[in-house]
């Protein structure tokens, strides 16, 4: 560490200075005086003989002294002469520290010439230890006494505060590292793709293609309802293939048989013809009279069944709703039981604010009474000195008051409690009164319910006395039913006519237009399989849609539980970081990042004192914050410079790590006064 201390500061003709000398201690000097005698003066003629500047860092400023009209003085010298004390300490193997003390006076001299014409021409002249030294030899040894940049940043407690957040950041990070990937995972499994994703890109690279890839499979998904409609507008109405193709071997059945019956006739076997088709019209017609029986049966069956459970479910609910009675009637009576009690709470409360109001009026109706004995000395008799007496007098009275007083606040407190309680119980009276009312309402709900079911399931069952009928009675009432029975008995006695039709050409007319039906019937069902390929087709292609979007959903639920794990890397890299910066500071803390309003956190840097940006500290806080700053900076920098506070009067106990301070004072002093402060609880 080195450490680096102004001894003394000579100032001719500076910034209206004619000629001043400066001596300062070791630790703390307080630069006293008021406004406009030159305390700022001082801190920029530290900067300006080192650097060629002001503690602002412009070059161009007013050096010059000027005379009483605002006139800068011709051919007069102006300048700065500074003697340093650097202490190099090293640490010795035995555990001692070594220390190798020098001194250095450094003089910057600033002088004018002026030509003929007017024109003025500024020259300056360099001196290290009175030696004249070339203008880049001096800021040689200025910087290898210390950087400028080292400098200004321990030296101004608002110098790093008034850098540029970025590069506040850059420092910050560079002084104290960023945390290792394996430091911000901590063993979390679920970081694993990131960090392999780290291994090739930086996060913001790898951030960026996460949100690349999701958008693109977003943007296929989103074209799948799009793709799905286009195909649904080609797609052919479906249709009960199995049941056209089951058709189409129906009516091939119809017109072999057909083709076959016409034949038949042609050949001479019409009473066989008229037989076989007797007999079909009479299987047909016996199915149908089969199906109509089986369906009247499930019918009745059905019936019965939709009573049974509307009668069973009206019988549970009004259980049900006995039984919400029962319970809400219980509820009620147990309000009512609780309300009743705590009433009685309230008298016995009341009666306790009586008996305490009645010891209130006893404390108070106490007096203090002297017992005279007590003037005398209980040994010899003789009276007391009167100013011990009175002394004693007061002391009873204090006493006395003491104890009142304490009786007064036991009563207090007691009646405070005894109050608290009888308006809790109030409040509960109350809340129980709401509850009441609430459960009459329902009850009374419950009750109407009640009624409305009982009613229902008498109705129910009278209007089940009308409609449930047997099967045969349901026959009967079919016109259907009753046609097909006629048609079996008109069939029954044609079959047994003992007459034969052999006339066989109205008969094949009779079939061919059967078969003739038939062919139209299946040319028909033919257009309809004809559509089965398209739809097919179709169909196939929706499928592989639907298909490819699970697929497509499961990458962007993928790319979610990446994009969710990035941002929690993120805000862990986040914490982690702030956490190393702010481990180095004692009073400020650091902000890295910042929220965004999409919920992502961007580079930042920013500090604060007990959660208040410094942006908004008052002038006292911002001095402490920039103090605490410059101890962690000399502590990386390994350079212990002097630290020079302007209004410094406006912080009551200003940080003190260490080091050289010159504490820039407005007091009421016409000149300058210096106080040196072996110790800082001094100053």
């Amino acid at each position: 560490m080195e450490y680096i201390k102004i001894n003394s500061l000579s100032l001719r003709n500076f910034k209206g200075v004619r000629n001043a000398e400066y001596e300062f201690g070791d630790l703390v000097n307080v630069v006293k005086g008021r406004n406009g005698v030159g305390k700022t003066t001082i801190a920029d003629a530290i900067c300006w003989v080192l650097f060629g500047t002001n503690q602002a860092g412009n070059t161009k400023f007013g050096v010059k002294t000027k005379d009483e009209n605002g006139n800068e003085i011709p051919d007069v010298e102006h300048s700065v002469e500074i003697v340093l004390s650097i202490n190099d300490v090293v640490i010795s193997s035995y555990g001692g520290q070594d220390s190798d003390v020098k001194s250095v006076k450094l003089t910057r001299i600033l002088k004018e010439s002026r030509s003929r014409d007017g024109s003025v021409t500024n020259t300056y002249t360099y001196k290290v230890d009175d030696e004249v030294e070339t203008a880049g030899d001096f800021k040689k040894v200025v910087s290898e006494i210390c950087p400028e940049k080292v400098f200004r940043l321990c030296s101004s407690p608002n110098a790093f505060a008034q850098m540029e957040w970025s590069e506040q950041r850059k420092m910050l990070i560079d002084m104290f590292g960023e945390p290792s990937v394996e430091e911000i995972m901590g063993g979390e499994k679920r970081f694993d793709p990131i960090k392999k994703l780290l291994e090739k890109n930086d996060f913001d690279k790898v951030l960026k293609h996460l949100y690349y890839m999701r958008k693109e499979v977003q943007k296929k998904l989103d074209d799948v309802p799009v793709r799905l409609s286009e195909l649904d507008k080609v797609l052919p109405e479906a249709e009960n293939w199995e049941e056209i193709e089951k058709q189409m071997e129906e009516k091939d059945g119809i017109i072999k048989d057909n083709l076959q019956k016409i034949s038949l006739i042609e050949n001479g076997g019409g009473i066989r013809v008229v037989n076989e088709s007797l007999s079909h019209k009479m299987n047909f017609l016996q199915k149908r009279l089969k199906n109509m029986c089986e369906g009247v049966r499930k019918q009745s069956i059905e019936i019965l069944d939709e009573y049974t459970n509307a009668k069973s479910k009206l019988e549970v609910e009004i259980i049900e709703t006995k039984s919400k009675e029962r319970r809400l009637e219980s509820k009620r009576t147990s309000f009512m039981d609780s309300i009743a009690l705590l009433k009685e709470d309230l008298k016995s409360l009341e009666s306790q604010k009586k008996d305490g109001s009645a010891r209130w009026k006893a404390v108070s109706a106490r007096t203090r009474e002297w017992d005279d004995k007590l003037s005398y000395c209980p040994t010899c008799g003789q009276a007391l000195p009167m100013d011990k007496v009175e002394k004693m007098k007061e002391e009873s009275l204090e006493r006395f008051n003491a104890a009142k007083a304490a009786d007064y606040k036991k009563l207090k407190e007691e009646y405070g409690r005894i109050k608290d309680r009888e308006n809790q119980t109030k409040e509960l009276i109350e809340e129980y009164k709401e509850e009441l009312a609430k459960i009459k309402a329902l009850l009374e709900d419950v009750k109407k319910n009640l009624y409305e079911k009982s009613e229902a399931l008498k109705k129910h069952n009278a209007d089940a006395e009308k409609k449930l009928t047997s099967a045969e009675d349901l026959l009967a009432q079919k016109p259907e039913y009753v046609e097909v029975c006629e048609q079996i008995k008109a069939l029954e006695a044609e079959m047994n006519a003992p007459a034969v039709n052999e006339e066989g050409a109205a008969m094949i007319e009779e079939f061919r237009k059967i078969l003739v039906e038939a062919s139209k019937e299946r040319e028909n069902l033919l257009k309809q399989l004809a559509v089965k390929e398209q739809y097919d087709k179709v169909a196939k292609q929706i499928e592989d849609i639907k298909k490819g979007r699970k697929a497509l959903q499961e990458q962007l639920d993928d790319y979610d539980e990446k994009l969710k794990a990035a941002n929690d890397y993120q805000h862990k890299a986040c914490k982690v970081l702030e956490e190393n910066v702010n481990k180095h500071f004692g009073l400020v803390k650091w902000s890295m990042f910042r929220l965004q309003l999409d919920g992502t956190e961007k580079p930042w840097c920013e500090c604060s004192v007990d959660g208040v940006p410094y942006s908004d500290l008052n002038s006292a806080a911002k001095i402490n914050a920039g103090l605490d700053i410059i101890d962690a900076l000399k502590r990386y920098y390994e350079a212990d410079v002097p630290c020079v506070i302007d209004n410094a009067e406006t912080v009551l106990e200003p940080l003190y790590a260490g080091g050289q301070q010159i504490r820039l004072t407005v007091t009421e002093d016409e000149n300058i006064i210096i106080e040196q402060h072996d110790d800082k609880d001094e100053a």
